[in-house]
């Protein structure tokens, strides 16, 4: 997971991360606060590793957590 502010995305080791697990085929998921998937596009050119199916807002991160729960309960059955 990688939270993305306006002052994260300006930092190479975030983009290094991404860029790591996009190439082992792990998954991950973004967490933005404070900007859109538009702003990361048109400054960084970053929705390469980043599409809207695993970038989520802050304020949604909660009920991704539930959502994951409920799939890796669903997985262990």
């Amino acid at each position: 997971m990688s939270l993305l502010t306006p002052w994260s995305v300006d930092r190479n080791w975030v983009w290094s991360e991404m860029a790591g697990a996009w190439a082992l085929r792990k998954r991950y998921v973004g967490v933005i606060y404070g900007l859109s998937l538009e702003e990361i596009e048109k400054n960084h050119g970053g929705l390469a590793m980043l599409s809207p199916t695993n970038v989520i807002g802050l304020n949604e991160f909660d009920t991704y957590l539930v959502e994951l729960g409920k799939r890796v309960s669903a997985a262990d059955a």
